[in-house]
């Protein structure tokens, strides 16, 4: 994820999220309402993650990682193809 600006945030924000002991959420558990390029979420140290977003093209492109229909590979050709 590097080159984006943004990302500079990811240690303060989970710097300042509380977390059990283990150096996790409350059971494991990360909870993502809006998971965006999921930046946060892929970052955060977690036994599990519930990961949401209203935006459906998001949904359905992390739904497709999930089931292995997209990986880091088909994601590298295909921004290949198309960014100069």
């Amino acid at each position: 994820m590097r080159g984006f600006r943004w990302t500079k945030l990811v240690p303060t924000i989970l710097r300042n999220v509380k977390r059990d002991p283990e150096g996790l959420w409350p059971e494991g558990l990360w909870i993502e309402p809006f998971l965006g390029s999921g930046v946060i979420a892929l970052n955060a140290p977690h036994k599990r993650a519930v990961l949401t977003d209203s935006n459906l093209h998001i949904i359905r492109f992390y739904q497709a990682v999930k089931n292995g229909a997209i990986d880091g590979a088909t994601i590298r050709e295909f921004l290949e193809q198309r960014v100069p």
